[in-house]
This record gives C-alpha cells, structure tokens and sequence, in this order.
C-alpha cells in the first residue's frame, strides 16, 4: 500500500488501523523519510496507530541511513514504534528476528565441539585414499577404490571394480592432483587403463619429482549428479565448522554455501540446505527428479560426528564434488582430503 500525500490524515490512520487489524497481520511496517523538515503531525499519526492495536507491534522502515529528524525519532521509540535503518539492513533485522522467535531448541544440537588443547604439531594433508579410509572407518559412508603400483594391477582393480573407470595418483604430497597431470577419467578398457597409468607417472615425475608416489587409485567412474560440496574447518573458538554448498567449480563460482557449527542434527543439517539458493537443484528444479536429500544430511550428520570425534587434530576436511543422486539412489564422494595436525 502507499500513501504518498495525506500521510497524517485521519483516513491514513484509518487505513493502517484496518490493515493491522487483519487477523493475518502480525505486524506493521511503514516506509518513511525521515527527513529534517517538520514531521511531527505524521508522527502523530503512527503514534495514533500504535494506540489502537496495541497487541501488534509497528516500525518505521526508515529510507536514509541516517535520521536527521532527532526529535521525531524520540517521538516514535517512547510511543513503542520500533525505527529500522535501511531496508538493506532493515529487512535482515527483521529476518534475524523471526528466526529468533521460530528457534526451538530441541531441534537444534546444543553442544559445541571446542578442542581441548591449542594444536602445537605440524600439519599433514593425508592423500585420497588415506582421507576416505579414515572417514570410512568413521562411519561415513563413502568408497575407497583401490591402490596399486603397477600397471597389471591396475588392469585387474579396474576389472574387479567395473569400467569405466578413473585413475588418479596417491600421494600425500600432492594435494592438487590436476595441476600435475594426475587425473585420467572415462577409461574404457585394459589399453586405456594401462596407457594412462603410464601417463600419470611420467607427468608427475616431470611436474611434481619430489612427491613421495604411494602408487596409483582406481576408482569406478561415478555418474554426474547434483554436485555439491561438505567440508569442515576447525575455528579456534567454535571448533570444527561444517560446511555445504553447490560443489564442483561452482563453490568459487557462486560462493553459495552454510556454515555451522559441529556437531549436527538431521534437522540441523535439512536448515542447512534449505537456506542456499542451491536447494532447488536438490528438489526437483524445473521436471528434475527430486534428489537423496535424506542420504546427504545422513552424510553431514555423520561427518560432523567425524570431526567432533578428531576435534583436537582435525583441521581441514574437504568432499568435494559430492554427487547427490534422485531420491532413494544415495551420494557419492568424488574426492575427499583430511588435514590433520599432531
């Protein structure tokens, strides 16, 4: 509703009134410039408002950053008329406080995961293979593949685990698998699987000759799904803070992501998701089968559980992409880092 001229007449005071008094009202809120000039009368009128619904509260949304009109804004905050700052800060204020007033607190996991100690050792970025063995150890449901150190090898995990397949390198020195040509993917057959262990060797040995090489991982070639990303960083106050987002390239892209603070609730976990703008992808966007929403928060509540148990070492955690699949098809971890300190 507007209303631009009569602002301080008694059908503006009326108008309001009737709004408020709409049982699916809760509250009213009403855009002012506040300005220098004389604004008594309008002031009047709010004040006016306020007294005959004195059961819901009124603001003033106000449309300059700051009220010029000291005043007027003594007049409102004594009649009970909450004055909000700009809209962009003025809507979140609101927003903020519903979420105040929706919290309950037994959907909500309480304790917080604060080390015990302030970590003196030296880092360690475990590899691959290293990282999902410790999380699947865990509990957390994921697959490992297999590590060999020969092409023969390689040929058979890549038979016992099904074409096509993906070979990477096993190295805990090399936390950027990519950059030093140590990713092959879609490989069909015993030629590929053996061309491209070759491949993977000799680039490393050229990009990365330090790197100690723990051999070669075998991976069945996942099929694409909603790409998403859970990751966990240790906050010297809170502890382990969990992570999710949009995965893949797009978690720099869009930088669409929640953080919170471990451990986590299934419902804590669902909140999560549902506050990115990413959370249409999971439900069904535009015919899209809806997702496994219920396996991903199955894998943040189990990975939060992961880093409260290893709070005291735990430092990075990374699962990225995480391919969700439709309902009732599950996840599945494409690559996995841990970072620990001792």
């Amino acid at each position: 509703m507007t209303a631009a001229t009569g602002a301080e007449s008694e059908e503006f005071i009326q108008t309001i009134t009737l709004a408020m008094q709409d049982e699916n009202i809760a509250a009213g809120m009403v855009g002012w410039l506040i300005g220098p000039k004389p604004a008594e009368e309008r002031a009047k009128a709010m004040i006016e408002v306020a007294k005959r619904c004195p059961d819901k509260p009124l603001m003033v949304l106000s449309r300059i950053d700051s009220n010029k009109n000291l005043e007027v804004l003594d007049m409102l905050q004594k009649a009970g008329i909450v004055v909000l700052p700009t809209m962009i800060y003025g809507f979140k204020a609101l927003r903020h406080l519903v979420d105040f007033i929706e919290y309950s607190a037994k959907d909500h996991t309480l304790a917080l995961a604060v080390p015990d100690k302030k970590p003196e050792g030296t880092r360690k970025a475990l590899g691959e293979y290293a990282s999902k063995k410790l999380l699947k150890e865990a509990g957390v449901a994921i697959d490992l593949g297999e590590v060999v150190t020969s092409p023969s090898g390689a040929v058979e995990a890549a038979k016992k685990l099904g074409y096509p397949v993906v070979l990477k390198i096993e190295s805990d020195d090399i936390l950027h698998k990519s950059d030093v040509g140590g990713v092959k993917l879609k490989l069909q057959n015993e030629a590929d699987v053996e061309k491209a262990y070759a491949d993977i060797l000799a680039s490393v040995k050229e990009k990365a000759p330090k790197a100690k090489v723990n051999g070669i991982l075998v991976q069945h070639m996942l099929p694409a799904g909603v790409e998403m990303i859970l990751g966990v960083n240790s906050d010297p106050q809170f502890g382990p803070m969990l992570l999710v987002g949009l995965g893949g390239v797009f978690v720099e892209v869009f930088k669409d992501a929640a953080l919170y603070p471990c451990p986590v609730s299934k419902v804590e976990a669902q909140k999560m998701l549902e506050s990115l703008k990413a959370y249409k992808l999971l439900t069904g966007y535009r015919g899209g089968e809806p997702a496994d929403i219920e396996a991903l928060t199955d894998m943040m509540v189990a990975v939060s559980q992961f880093a409260v148990k290893n709070k005291n070492r735990l430092k990075e955690l990374d699962l990225n992409p995480v391919f969700v699949y439709p309902k009732g098809k599950g996840v599945a971890v494409a690559d996995a880092l841990v970072v620990l300190e001792d």
